[in-house]
């Protein structure tokens, strides 16, 4: 993926997602559920911090082109570098590729734009959280000092991490099961 370029397009000009597709959405801010609802998360930021850290060519014009609209100011100095996500389920493996899709406004109901080329996934994690809060990692409960790090690397600060992936859960007393799926090889956890 070195020196690819990431080209955005726009979702209702130039194609439309299909099952075949292995796309994994982001959204530019907070849930209803959150208690940061309606403000930005800075994901794209984030994501292209990471992209560009990794020495993948990123033309940032024509981005901010396709999005309609300007990335944070200095971003690559004030925004953090987004390294994985967690996902419900166990269907992504490494070596699998994927397309960010980008809601441009409220998640499910507004246009998606793709970030181009193609993602590779270069690490799996099996992340578990239960009704009490507590966080698993590959079988292995997460220290504090793990999570803060998971969090950073998730594009969060602790607070949010926990509002977002944990709170939720201890709320509607639920299990929840998934995948961090990691694009980024320097990303690393202290497990067991």
């Amino acid at each position: 993926m070195q020196n690819e370029r990431i080209v955005y397009e726009n979702y209702e000009k130039h194609y439309e997602l299909t099952e075949m597709e292995n796309v994994i959405t982001f959204t530019r801010i907070f849930s209803d559920y959150h208690i940061r609802k309606g403000e930005p998360t800075y994901f794209v930021e984030q994501i292209l911090n990471n992209l560009i850290n990794q020495n993948i060519n990123c033309d940032l014009a024509a981005i901010e082109k396709q999005l309609g609209l300007k990335l944070f100011p200095d971003f690559r100095i004030y925004c953090g570098s987004k390294g994985h996500t967690i996902r419900s389920g166990n269907d992504w493996k490494v070596g699998d590729q994927f397309v960010a899709g980008i809601w441009l406004d409220i998640p499910r109901m507004s246009k998606i734009i793709k970030l181009e080329p193609a993602i590779e996934i270069k690490k799996i994690w099996t992340f578990e959280c239960n009704e009490n809060g507590e966080i698993n990692v590959d079988g292995y409960p997460i220290r504090e000092e793990q999570k803060v790090k998971m969090a950073k690397n998730d594009g969060l600060s602790l607070s949010d991490f926990e509002e977002w992936l944990v709170v939720p859960f201890i709320n509607a007393k639920k299990h929840f099961r998934g995948q961090i799926i990691c694009w980024d090889d320097a990303i690393k956890y202290d497990l067991g």
